[in-house]
């Protein structure tokens, strides 16, 4: 048992599986996890957390790379001994990949920001190791000499998925109805616009496709949500739209579709991807690194997941159509995907993800 704390700086609350990696860490290694919540608008209030009381220190990154790298230096240099460990835990990309100019003119400079950003913190030594959540980032920061550099994906609390599918499975009541699920669908960089296009074509050819919603929080773009909007006036008894709703009943609707549409542009992981699967619900996506490359290409040809190319709609469609015929003409095959489904999210489990971290921060502070 180690008698580590730990102080895990990110961008808001902890989620269900963050606070379940907590209980674990605690139980198992008897190391707390501290968490604290930042805003990058108001700048780190490192004197209100007195990071010096911790051995390891787990910082976020910003999308803000400006932001980012002001923090982490300020953080480093200032306030930190050489006692305390610093890990960069890169939850955000490194690098915005085949945006439109019409969506983000400045991704270029973004872009260009980033790598800056990581140059200099290799120069300056800013991290003592590096938590990657896909293959992608893991070859850049390889391919920049950072050293200590772990790749760890996401993991979840498979028994609280396990538990809501049980209870659909017993509960649900429209079993012929093929279910398309879109989270976020009002935010561009998770291809709100892509999903729309796509559901508005589907939904005009076949009469028993239906679609059930999130927008998302208060970050999502008022022109694609108004377009939601209009379409479930349009198609009223095929699609159930909200604005948001608590995880576990997201979850619950997520367990009851046929398939999950994740149209993301870019991505550092997408662990909602990892619940579908867990839920039983086959993904169709864009082929774009984290959960589409790391989790589904392995098992691609197992029809856990379609792979459509960045970013051809007709490749997509093609994908959703294909579960569409297997759902309504080959019942046993698309309850063999499902379990197939279920039991590759068994290899993402959060005992999984807390032993790798544990092994990865005793590594650290050993050397």
């Amino acid at each position: 048992m180690s008698n580590y704390k730990i102080l895990y700086l990110r961008w808001g609350p902890p989620s269900h599986d963050q606070l379940k990696l907590k209980e674990l860490f605690k139980d198992r290694y008897g190391i707390d996890i501290y968490f604290q919540a930042l805003n990058e608008s108001l700048g780190l209030s490192f004197n209100e957390i007195e990071p010096e009381n911790y051995d390891i220190i787990y910082y976020t990154n910003f999308f803000n790379p400006i932001n980012d790298l002001k923090s982490i230096m300020n953080l480093k240099q200032k306030y930190i001994s050489d006692r305390v460990k610093i890990i960069l835990g890169v939850h955000a990309p490194i690098m915005l990949r085949h945006f439109s100019p019409s969506y983000r003119p400045t991704h270029y400079l973004w872009s260009l920001l980033s790598t800056l950003r990581l140059i200099m913190e290799r120069f300056f030594k800013v991290f003592d190791g590096i938590h990657t959540l896909n293959t992608f980032d893991t070859k850049v920061f390889n391919l920049l000499k950072f050293k200590n550099v772990r790749y760890i994906p996401w993991g979840i609390d498979l028994n609280l998925r396990f538990s809501i599918k049980s209870y659909i499975i017993k509960n649900i009541s429209h079993k012929d109805r093929f279910i398309i699920t879109i989270t976020y669908a009002a935010r561009y960089d998770k291809g709100g616009d892509f999903a729309y296009k796509v559901l508005n074509i589907l939904l005009s050819r076949y009469d028993n496709i239906y679609a059930f919603i999130t927008l998302g929080r208060k970050d999502y773009r008022i022109e694609l949500a108004k377009k939601y909007i209009e379409l479930a006036k349009k198609y009223p008894d095929k699609i159930e739209l909200y604005e948001w709703l608590p995880h576990k009943e997201f979850l619950k609707k997520l367990a009851e579709s046929s398939i999950f549409l994740f149209t993301s542009r870019t991505e550092t992981f997408g662990r909602t991807v990892l619940e579908a699967l867990s839920l039983g619900v086959p993904v169709v996506s864009f082929d774009i690194p984290g959960a589409p490359r790391d989790v589904i290409r392995p098992f691609v040809n197992e029809k856990i997941g379609y792979l459509a190319k960045p970013f051809d709609l007709n490749d997509l469609l093609k994908g959703i159509i294909m579960y569409y015929k297997i759902f309504h003409n080959n019942p046993t095959l698309m309850l063999k995907i499902s379990n197939k489904c279920i039991k590759v999210s068994s290899y993402f489990s959060i005992e999984r993800m807390a032993e790798n971290f544990y092994k990865f921060i005793n590594d650290l502070k050993n050397k």
